[in-house]
């Protein structure tokens, strides 16, 4: 509790949201502030439940750190209107954004504005729930050219998401690159992190023990030290680690960071009646990641 009594956090009602404790804090809580997550997911139709021990015992207790599918959006395509960013294509950016990527329920609109640039009356036809969308609209039906202005038009931590977006599409990337060549040995750039109290990597503890420590990687921004590989893989993609500094839009730009290989999975437990997964991820961690372990073919 900061700022209040906790008789009056217990009494406070949010859809979907249980409060299981309180305790007292001299400041408020932040995004990230949490060691983990804590998932419970019932599965339709049915598993076997031998085949998920079997995956469970061959896994080892942790999973590979991917990016899920929700960080490259509903239509799977925000890690391309990030690339464009970062090559400067910010016409293509926009495009991308408001026409490209897989169909939803307003493909047809989109086709059309694809096809006849037409602002105003893209404007009156998206519905009011792509209201981002309709943010850069409104923009553009008064100023045609101005796509670097239509791009700030989006929420500042919406536009870091798109370039966040390739960021993870290159992590991912890399880390299937190495996994193909099953090269898990540490390069000149990477570090092997410790644990927090509760076993999960904590990137601040530096540690030695390379068989029982957690491998961190870059996630590739402009201050990022990069390896052989990266650099490959930054050429592949037509971008340079400088381009995360995008100087039109310095607001989108992103410094980089880390993130380990592998998580660690913990509690989990697999009820074959109610056919539902238990089990806890850090933070960072993708549960869609996991289950997709044990749901592929």
């Amino acid at each position: 509790c900061f700022d209040c009594k906790k008789e009056q956090l217990a009494n406070i009602s949010i859809t979907d949201i249980e409060i299981l404790g309180s305790y007292y804090s001299n400041k408020p809580l932040s995004l990230g502030d949490h060691l983990g997550n804590r998932f419970t997911i019932k599965v339709e139709g049915k598993c076997d439940g031998k085949k998920v021990e079997r995956i469970w015992q061959e896994l080892g207790g942790k999973s590979i750190n991917y990016f899920g599918p929700q960080r490259f959006g509903s239509r799977n395509n925000t890690h391309k209107t990030g690339y464009f960013i970062l090559k400067g294509l910010f016409e293509d950016a926009v495009f991308e954004y408001l026409c490209g990527g897989e169909e939803d329920e307003s493909a047809g609109l989109r086709r059309e504005l694809l096809q006849t640039r037409d602002y105003v009356k893209a404007l009156n036809a998206f519905p009011t729930h792509l209201r981002y969308e309709r943010c850069m609209l409104d923009y553009l039906a008064d100023k045609q050219r101005d796509f670097i202005g239509a791009l700030r038009r989006l929420p500042r931590k919406l536009g870091m998401m798109l370039v966040h977006a390739s960021q993870s599409h290159l992590f991912n990337q890399y880390v299937s690159m190495r996994l193909h060549d099953n090269d898990l040995e540490p390069k000149e750039n990477e570090l092997v992190c410790g644990t927090n109290d509760y076993g999960f990597p904590d990137l601040g503890k530096k540690s030695n023990d390379e068989e029982n420590g957690w491998l961190a990687c870059n996630v590739i921004g402009y201050d990022s030290e990069l390896n052989e590989f990266e650099k490959e893989l930054l050429a592949e993609a037509g971008i340079s680690k400088e381009d995360f500094k995008i100087k039109k839009i310095p607001e989108f730009s992103s410094s980089g960071s880390l993130r380990t290989m592998f998580m660690p999975i913990k509690d989990f437990a697999y009820d074959e009646k109610e056919n539902t997964f238990r089990f806890s991820l850090p933070k960072s961690g993708y549960a869609t990641v996991v289950m997709d372990e044990f749901l592929k073919a």
